[in-house]
């Protein structure tokens, strides 16, 4: 693939990239002896680890265990490995700190010498970025196996200082400062608790005793947690040590105190960073033997770039510069040596190395480390990195989706771009960032993520990948589930999953197809030869997929059969919508035919698969009475006939007209009864004076509407018909009745002077109403207005009146209003007055005594018949 000969050991590691929008590969790399004795294979890794564990070590007995670890991330990765026995006691562990990018590959026997003998045990590693990691097992003697285990862990992503902990997925918590983390796996916390790890100045804390300093402190909080599981705590030393060095922990107490923590921190490759495995949370430190230290009271400038001078001043420093080491803070907590330039036993003087960063400036003589003092490096915005984004992927038809973030370098100013467009982002702390998408940016495709830092420093993170992928369609049904040979035939096609993307596949050819909705696709199919097609649909990546295949039946042509048609008969001046039953009927090439004239056909739709047809037939009011025969035709023949018969349609009567009579000026609410009354029958009344209002024919027996009779009207009986599009009804009689216009007084006699009235007069609703506007006043003095009040109810049959004179009180007989009734009957009404009130000209006395009267003249009204 790369032409490499074979004849030389390359050591490294592979990465591929898919390209385009696919979900990528599963694969593996096998790898062997060119003479094919030893042969082994390594699955392709996806997605690193921060916590994982080989279940197995052989090392000894003839047996050797190899280790590869690989740093994918753009930064630095502090990798703590330890090593246990059978009975999960620590045998050794090792610090690494591996580069972006950087591989390594050893024996365990030369990572960690006191393994050297050691068959069985397990292998645990913790990284503060996560890795791919793979274990190697062979044979020292005569080369028999090779054997390769992939690691089994968990991805930690890394959360920034005092965010909670969720318990049962675990985190990587890395300091406000960077300069410290703590690595919890899954179920190591009994609850989710909010964690933080805090530095604290070493020169804070008293010395130990007089022949001890302090050179580390932690404080990891909320003190007192304990974990269910050891838990991996790394934090920096302001002294240089020997990588591999192995110091004790101490607490210092709540009585201020120090005591053994009974955990011991080994230090990493660095020399200024360690790790430990502790069971729970409190002030930690480190502290060494005076006489280990050496002294450094300043440096000068103690802020500079790399290539400016400083000098150091102290005591305790070698006049021979070889044996001085000035150890600079990098990135990631390693050490870089500055350039010695002069040096003498209480200075030294140096130049500031590419790579340096603001941290502990050390020096180290032979094996005596000075306590850091603090160098500054001016720099910028850090670079971001991304580690994981959570979602990482979203199926088509997602509105929208938050996705967090994660990883290092996050600032409050940080930007983030969705496929190269600025993304409003929420900054949640250093590790997390939240985005909200939707819209079009939940099209299918592979999108990329990036955040920027701006300038100074800054530049833009690696890239991560958010996919919006195609579901995978499922086939549920065909209809028709077959078809005739060499007729076109719509097939719909029924599942789930389906996208204006997706394409139908009949027998591995593509043949495009018509989008309906996400469960129904639709297809025309031609097929030449009897026997079934495969039909499919696939919907293009990402994601997508072909779904299952349903087979289309394909059959001889064969003519239709018609077996029945509902209704099976109609009447002459109508259109009726009739279903066709039968069978091998063919959609769009089916034609229904009705023998004799007058009857037209109308679109036919097929129904039912193919067993059914709906139309319409149009029967015209001279199509003959009589059966007719009716057939099908596709291009497989012409079917038997079913009959279908035109009849007459059915007099149309007209009985009642209720109410049968109405008065002048009146609006009659009428209903007419009768039969084969129909949509848009038409009401008509004889003679002039009587308009109709709009008809609603309420069923074939029944029509409501209203008579509007003018006050011209003459009266008698009228006639009344109806007509429909199947003629017009015989009469039915309406009377217009007559009227009087004589009005009724309404008299008051009494000897006292009236100053008002209150009467209410009754009647006979069948006869007569009232209207208020047909209400006048009277002629005795202050009573010749109109009274003012008239209550008038039709309903109960009365009419109240009342008033108060305006003007001079009279006495004696005199009329204080007159009523026209409306007459609504021909018969009598008997008018009987009642008196309310009567009362004096001050209004305040009722004249009960002497008594006065209240009459109606005359006390009745007769409405004539016409």
């Amino acid at each position: 693939m790369f032409g490499l000969t074979g004849n030389e050991l390359i050591v490294g590691s592979v990465r591929f990239d898919v390209q385009g929008n696919t979900r990528g590969l599963i694969s593996y790399l096998d790898y062997g002896t060119t003479d094919g004795i030893l042969l082994s294979a390594v699955p392709a890794q996806g997605t690193g680890f921060s916590d994982l564990y080989f279940s197995h070590i052989a090392e000894g007995l003839g047996f050797y265990t190899g280790m590869a670890l690989l740093n994918p991330n753009t930064q630095s990765s502090s990798v703590t490995i330890d090593v246990f026995n059978r009975e999960g006691r620590r045998v050794d562990s090792a610090v690494l700190v591996l580069a972006p990018g950087e591989r390594r590959s050893r024996l365990v026997s030369q990572l960690l010498p006191l393994a050297a003998n050691q068959v069985g045990g397990f292998v645990h590693v913790t990284a503060s970025q996560p890795i791919f990691a793979n274990q190697v097992f062979g044979s020292r003697v005569g080369l028999t196996f090779l054997a390769n285990v992939s690691a089994q862990g968990v991805l930690l992503r890394p959360q920034a200082n005092g965010r909670t902990v969720i318990a049962t997925t675990g985190a990587d918590v890395i300091a406000t400062d960077a300069s410290a983390s703590i690595v919890i796996p899954p179920g190591a916390l009994p609850a989710n608790t909010s964690i933080r790890l805090s530095s604290v100045a070493i020169s804070s804390l008293p010395d130990p005793s007089a022949t001890q300093k302090i050179v580390a402190t932690i404080d990891a909080e909320p003190s007192g947690t304990r974990f269910n599981i050891p838990v991996k705590l790394s934090f920096p030393l302001a002294a240089q040590l020997a990588a591999g060095s192995q110091v004790p922990l101490l607490i210092f107490n709540s009585n201020h105190q120090f005591e053994d923590s009974g955990f011991t921190a080994i230090v990493g490759e660095s020399g200024r960073v360690a790790s430990a495995d502790i069971t729970h949370f409190t002030t930690y430190a480190v502290a060494l033997p005076a006489d280990q230290l050496i002294s450094v009271t300043g440096v000068s400038p103690s802020t500079g770039i790399p290539g400016m001078p400083v000098t150091i001043t102290g005591s305790g420093f070698s006049t021979d510069g070889s044996r001085n080491n000035i150890m600079f803070a990098g990135k990631d907590n390693i050490s870089i040596k500055g350039a010695l330039t002069a040096a003498s036993a209480t200075l030294l003087t140096a130049t500031v190395p590419e790579g340096a960063v603001t941290g502990n400036l050390i020096v180290q003589v032979g094996n005596r480390s000075s306590i850091g003092v603090m160098f500054n490096v001016p720099v910028g915005s850090p670079k971001a990195a991304i580690t994981s984004i959570s979602p990482m992927s979203a199926t088509l038809g997602t509105t929208s989706v938050e996705i967090q973030i994660s990883g290092t370098g996050f600032q409050a100013n940080s930007t983030v771009t969705y496929d190269g467009a600025n993304a409003s982002a929420s900054f949640v702390d250093s590790s997390s960032l939240l985005i909200n998408v939707s819209g079009r940016q939940m099209d299918p495709a592979v999108h990329k993520i990036v955040v920027s830092n701006p300038p100074p420093g800054g530049g833009n993170s690696n890239t991560a990948e958010f996919t919006v992928g195609f579901p995978v369609p499922v086939l549920s049904s065909l209809s028709p589930a077959s078809i005739s040979r060499g007729i076109p035939a719509e097939v719909t096609i029924s599942g789930s999953g389906f996208t204006s993307s997706t394409i139908v596949v009949v027998d591995g050819t593509t043949t495009g197809g018509t989008f309906i909705d996400g469960a129904t696709m639709k297809v025309t199919v031609v097929a030449s030869d009897i026997g079934t097609r495969l039909i499919s649909v696939s919907n293009p990546a990402p994601g997508g997929g072909t779904s299952n295949t349903l087979a289309l039946t394909i059959t001889e042509m064969i003519p239709p059969v018609l077996t029945s048609i509902n209704p099976a008969s109609g009447d002459s001046l109508s259109t009726v919508n009739v279903i066709l039953s039968g069978t091998s009927f063919v959609s769009g090439a089916s034609t229904v035919t009705v023998s004799g004239t007058g009857v037209s056909v109308g679109p036919v739709t097929i129904a039912n698969g193919r067993t059914g047809l709906i139309t319409t037939f149009t029967i015209a009011g001279t199509a003959a009475a009589g059966a007719r025969k009716v057939t099908v035709t596709t291009p497989g023949g012409t079917s038997a006939a079913v009959t279908f018969t035109v009849d007459l349609p059915a007099p149309l009567t007209l009985s009642s007209v209720s109410p049968a009579s109405g008065a002048r000026r009146t609006s009659v609410a009428v209903a007419l009864t009768g039969t084969n009354f129909a949509s848009g029958a038409s009401v008509a009344v004889s003679g002039a004076g009587v308009t109709v209002g709009s008809v609603n024919v309420a069923g074939a027996t029944s029509i409501t509407t209203t008579f509007n009779i003018d006050a011209n009207a003459a009266s008698g009986a009228r006639c009344v018909t109806v007509t429909t599009s199947a003629g017009t009804s015989p009469c039915a009689v309406f009377t217009v009745l007559g009227e009087t216009s004589t009005p009724v007084a309404v008299q008051v006699t009494s000897s006292n002077a009236v100053g008002a009235y209150d009467v209410t007069i009754s009647f006979d609703k069948n006869v007569v109403n009232c209207s208020s506007d047909n209400v006048t006043g009277g002629n005795g003095a202050g009573f010749t207005g109109r009274p003012t009040t008239v209550n008038c109810q039709n309903a109960e049959g009365t009419l109240r009146l009342n008033h108060f004179q305006s003007g001079n009180s009279p006495t004696g007989t005199f009329t204080v209003a007159n009523v026209v009734f409306i007459p609504v009957g021909a018969g009598t009404s008997s008018l009987t007055v009642t008196v309310n009130a009567l009362t004096d000209t001050s209004g305040l006395a009722n004249l009960a005594i002497p008594p006065a009267q209240v009459t109606l003249s005359p006390s009745s009204v007769t409405i004539p018949h016409p």
